[in-house]
């Protein structure tokens, strides 16, 4: 048995009595062996099965041991055998490794890229001597034994270049093609023919590592890399000569299946300049909508305006002319002109720059009718509410001649 006795404090050490109970009963303790328990049978028996487990572990570990040092072995052996070969993909993953390989195939292809410049001298950007859909960097194309533009052109020239739009592309049955024309360096030819996967897969070749098997491209996946270089990302056409080049084809299996859209940079130019119109004519549509959305708006604004203008007006003056559409309560003269200099007032501060007055009660309104809506007898004509005119009315209402009701309805 093992008693912990390490966190005591030394105040409990140094009493006896407390000690003597920590180490009796209260500090922790674990037992290692017991002669009264160990010799059960149930605990003989768990201890036989434990070893029993242990030996089958053991064995187990010995023979995956075993196993990996095999595989160990056997990779070495093939990575020794294929030494050289896996030299030349690490040469190829550096960057002096690799332009040597295109300076290489470039004195190997003089007379190829030549004849592609000739060939395809119409596929010339301003300012190119190369076409960019000849000229693109893709991964693997050091694979074949052919400076990229040449095997690229060949590609190009032989079923792109003024092909039918819908043309299909197989890039299989392109690759077949490439590597009977150019063939494929020897090491790499030997390395993945060490692979056992289908077209298109990555190769995973078993004695490879990760960064050997992704540098190591088959020629069918080389040849998608160069065809989707030439497809769209989107559906938005360029023909700019940039980085990203000229789109001729159009995805239609990633990978595998590709559709001639454009055979000639001639005709992307042309469809480039129909997307640009037929764009342009719809940013001008929707500009016009926006603009007559706009118009509209200010409209019903302006109006909802003048309409609150108004029912603000028509309750101000409500009280004053509850009674105005008849003569019967005809006002007397003075509070009559009183009323109608009120009303006048709050009409120009409500905004108003004209008003029509009423020839014969003199009622200034807003409102147009042939006849005054108050007396029933005067005309109504247009008054221009300058700060003079209105400053002048109650005057000019003072010295017009008093205004005379029908008979039986005169001031009193």
């Amino acid at each position: 048995m093992e008693i912990d006795l390490s966190k005591l404090p030394r105040s409990i050490v140094d009493d006896p009595e407390q000690f003597t109970n920590q180490v009796l009963h209260l500090a922790p303790r674990k037992w290692f062996q017991c002669s009264l328990y160990d010799k059960t049978p149930f605990v003989q028996k768990r201890l036989e099965d434990l070893k029993a487990r242990h030996e089958r572990q053991q064995s187990q570990k010995a023979i995956e041991r075993a196993k990996a040092d095999h595989e160990h072995a056997r990779k070495t052996h093939a990575r020794l055998r294929h030494g050289s070969k896996i030299n030349e993909i690490h040469t190829i993953m550096r960057p002096a490794g690799y332009n040597a390989r295109m300076t290489q195939l470039l004195k190997l292809s003089e007379n190829g890229i030549a004849y592609a410049q000739q060939r395809l001298a119409s596929e010339c950007s301003e300012g190119e001597t190369i076409p960019a859909a000849i000229h693109r960097s893709v991964p693997g194309d050091w694979l074949f034994n052919g400076h990229p533009i040449a095997w690229q052109g060949f590609v190009f020239d032989h079923y792109i270049f003024q092909k039918a739009p819908g043309t299909l592309l197989f890039a299989d049955s392109i690759a077949d093609a490439v590597v009977q024309a150019f063939g494929v360096v020897d090491w790499a030819d030997k390395l993945l023919a060490e692979s056992n996967t289908k077209r298109f897969s990555p190769a995973h070749i078993w004695f490879l590592d990760a960064a050997e098997n992704e540098q190591l491209l088959k020629p069918e996946v080389v040849i998608g890399n160069y065809l989707e270089s030439l497809s769209p990302p989107s559906l938005i056409l360029t023909a700019n000569p940039d980085s990203t080049g000229p789109r001729y084809l159009k995805r239609r299996s990633r990978g595998r299946q590709y559709e001639v859209q454009f055979g000639t940079l001639k005709e992307i130019q042309v469809a480039t300049e129909e997307a640009r119109k037929q764009q342009q004519e719809r940013e001008r549509e929707s500009t016009e909508q926006a603009e007559a959305l706009k118009q509209m708006r200010i409209r019903d604004l302006a109006h909802a305006k003048e309409q609150a203008k108004h029912d603000a007006l028509k309750q101000q003056l409500a009280w004053e002319s509850r009674e105005q559409s008849t003569l019967k309560n005809w006002l007397p003269e003075k509070k009559r002109l009183e009323r109608n200099t009120k009303h006048l007032q709050a009409i120009q501060e409500h905004g108003y720059d004209h008003a029509y007055l009423c020839k014969y009660c003199h009622l200034p309104t807003t409102k147009r009718t042939d006849i005054c809506e108050e007396c029933g007898v005067g005309k109504l004509e247009p008054i221009e509410l300058t700060s003079e005119y209105v400053a002048t009315f109650e005057h000019r209402l003072r010295t017009m001649p008093r205004i005379r009701a029908k008979k039986d309805y005169r001031d009193p």
